[in-house]
């Protein structure tokens, strides 16, 4: 099912927490929010 562009990526219901940074799973790299203009990455639940 495609979304559209107007609808939210995560919802409240769909958001767990958020993060500042993570290591990203294939590179290996460490994302940071600040070099995207965010505060923190929301973490979200796999339906």
């Amino acid at each position: 099912m495609k979304k559209s562009n107007n609808e939210a990526p995560h919802t409240n219901e769909s958001v767990v927490g958020f993060v500042t940074q993570f290591r990203h799973w294939r590179s290996g790299k460490i994302i940071k929010a600040e070099d995207y203009g965010l505060k923190a990455f929301p973490i979200g639940r796999k339906k």
